[in-house]
Order: structure tokens, then C-alpha cells, then sequence
């Protein structure tokens, strides 16, 4: 699974990837250290997140997918994502 990142002027970030599952689990890291926290979950065919709880600074995001029987999958890769104004977002690597 490849997740991924969009950003708009509105301070959001927009997450996408490609599901292999029924339900999909979105986790966040603010300033990219510590632990990942569950910020959202949604169900196929959805596979897009929208965080609107940012503001400047570095974010590290992740995706996992849960089947129907409750077994999570291992982490996707993380995508970091710093802000910088309202009006700029990039991908950091």
C-alpha cells in the first residue's frame, strides 16, 4: 500500500492510498516523534482522509487496513508532510 499526500490553501491535508481492506485506520504523529495516534477511520471503497486539525509544522502520517474479522494490517509507509504557511504543504522525505 502507497499512501500519500494532496494539500489545498485551506490548511488541510489530504491523505490517499489504495485499500486492501474493509476498514482503513489512519494514525498521525505530530512533529514526527512519539508514538502514532489514531486520528480517523473509514470503510471501503473509501480511500481518502482529510485532516483538518493541522496547522504549521511537520506531520508524519500512516495507513492500516482491518478485515472484517478484526486482524490489522502491518503500518504503510510513512509519509511526512511539513507546513509551512497556509498556503503551502510538501512532502518530506
Amino acid at each position: 500500500m502507497d499512501a500519500r499526500i494532496g494539500c489545498t490553501t485551506l490548511l488541510l491535508i489530504l491523505l490517499l492510498w489504495n485499500s486492501t481492506g474493509q476498514i482503513s485506520n489512519i494514525y498521525k504523529q505530530v512533529h514526527c516523534k512519539g508514538k502514532f495516534t489514531l486520528i480517523g477511520t473509514v470503510y471501503a471503497p473509501q480511500e481518502y482522509f482529510t485532516d483538518l486539525n493541522v496547522s504549521n509544522g511537520l506531520y508524519c502520517y500512516r495507513v492500516t487496513h482491518t478485515d472484517l474479522k478484526g486482524d490489522e494490517s502491518e503500518p504503510s509507509n510513512v509519509v511526512r508532510v511539513e507546513c509551512i504557511t497556509k498556503q503551502s504543504c510538501r512532502n518530506v522525505y
